[in-house]
């Protein structure tokens, strides 16, 4: 994706504002920087590889650097001199990779292996309590193992006994932690942070199990039709369970103060 254009004079550099912005080659090399490189040194990496920018040299506190740009169709090289404030202030707007956000994205493919909807649309929800299950597994032993399992399912035909790249195991975690983001905003009653509890945190698996006895009305009969709806319809309905709860709950609390 062409980010430089030069035109009239002027050079515009369109950085993306998410992750959702990203082409996948884009995502990719992000990915293999974060491998490289501290999340203090990413957005000037990022930066340098969105831009095609190459550092030529440092003169008198000033950054003279080599941009790709495309005018009128055509790829041209440009040459400017930069003070350290304007080379900062070019990749300030990239600080949004310290932060997963709540929009899914995924490589399309690990080892070879197309995977399902970045959204998860089309999952069953009892793999993705599988999947819930293995993540905080993952944040636990902190075993890449884990993240091969996590990759079976939302890469389906990629072996539980692979290996990742390290550039598809940050896909991986980067991905589990945008699709909580993601189910903690549109589930607000089925998943409530507790205090300070970022939705990362939450334990959506023990959330759903404690919920699922609830709708099954503790007939285990009924567990395997539960488990094999789609996991936005299961979430949907769960959802609606809990805030059944809380109403319930609270008009309990106001019949016992009266």
């Amino acid at each position: 994706m062409t980010r430089v254009t030069f035109s009239d004079g002027q050079l515009s550099v369109e950085l993306p504002k998410g992750w959702h912005e990203l082409s996948q080659a884009e995502l990719l090399t992000i990915y293999k920087l974060m491998t490289a490189f501290s999340m203090e040194e990413l957005p000037f990496e990022v930066f340098r590889e969105l831009s095609g920018m190459e550092l030529v040299r440092i003169n008198d506190d000033k950054y003279f650097v080599k941009i790709k740009a495309v005018e009128e169709g055509k790829e041209v090289k440009l040459f400017a001199g930069l003070s350290a404030m304007q080379l900062t202030a070019c990749y300030e707007p990239l600080r949004w990779l310290g932060d997963p956000g709540r929009i899914p994205v995924r490589l399309d493919s690990v080892g070879g292996v197309g995977g399902i909807r970045a959204d998860l649309h089309g999952l069953k929800l009892g793999a993705f309590l599988q999947f819930e299950n293995l993540y905080q597994g993952y944040l636990q032993s902190q075993k890449p193992q884990a993240l091969c399992a996590m990759a079976a399912i939302l890469y389906p035909g990629f072996g539980r006994d692979w290996e990742l790249q390290p550039w598809e195991e940050i896909n991986m975690i980067n991905w589990a932690v945008q699709i909580k983001a993601m189910f903690a905003a549109k589930f607000t009653h089925l998943f409530k942070p507790i205090g300070d509890e970022a939705p990362s945190a939450i334990s959506m698996a023990e959330v759903m199990n404690n919920e699922i006895r609830v709708l099954t009305g503790g007939d285990v009969t009924k567990e395997d039709a539960v488990l094999s709806i789609d996991v936005w319809r299961g979430l949907t309905e769960l959802d609606y369970k809990a805030k059944e709860a809380e109403e319930f709950n609270r008009e309990m609390a106001k019949y016992k103060k009266s």
